[in-house]
């Protein structure tokens, strides 16, 4: 199972070129999308903070293809599979009009606070969970990676097409960013750790 999660994250970007061309996103289009992100950051937000998981985590390691980071890793691909949507079809608008980046920048907001949430939960755990499963640490770290690049794309393409909103969108991408950094060193240590042990 591990190694079907790892070559499905290493082919995301052939999957991401070979999307059809989409139309332009409109505004509400935008708000909606990052309600949708925002959506799917919450439900692996509630899924991290239920009890079950840590216990999950001893008595079924992933070496079983049981361990519950499946799930969450699988979030993850999910996740980059609909940022990558959203910057297709941003690859190609047209900037917003000053009333429409208002409401873009406030479904950015929603979206980076669900999300920072999320990757905030998700580091504060990596140290039980590479305790007990020191296999999980780099599964979780490159589908991380993956997500961080779909959202500094999708941070780009907002903040290139809303002028007058930069200083805002632009001070919330980054905030998003370190937090997302903060959970993939986390889960990137684990690589330092002999398999052997």
């Amino acid at each position: 199972m591990r190694f079907s999660l790892i070559s499905a994250i290493a082919t995301l970007d052939s999957v991401i070129m070979a999307q059809p061309v989409a139309r332009e996103m409109t505004c509400p289009q935008v708000s909606e999308g990052l309600k949708a992100l925002e959506k799917k950051a919450q439900e692996l937000q509630t899924f991290v903070q239920s009890a079950d998981v840590d216990s999950l985590i001893t008595t079924h390691p992933i070496t079983t293809g049981q361990s519950p980071y499946k799930t969450i890793t699988g979030g993850h691909v999910d996740i980059s599979l609909e940022g990558a949507k959203m910057n297709a079809q941003l690859s190609g608008a047209k900037p917003f009009k000053a009333e429409e980046c208002i409401a873009i920048t406030d479904s950015f907001k929603g979206f980076s606070a669900a999300n920072q949430l999320y990757f905030n939960l998700l580091s504060g755990k990596a140290d039980v969970v590479l305790n007990k499963d020191k296999l999980l640490g780099p599964t979780v770290k490159i589908s991380l990676k993956q997500v961080q690049g779909v959202y500094r794309t999708l941070s780009s393409n907002l903040i290139f097409r809303c002028l007058s909103k930069v200083k805002d969108l632009t001070a919330e991408a980054k905030t998003l960013d370190d937090t997302l950094d903060l959970a993939i060193s986390k889960y990137g240590s684990v690589g330092k750790i002999s398999l052997l042990n």
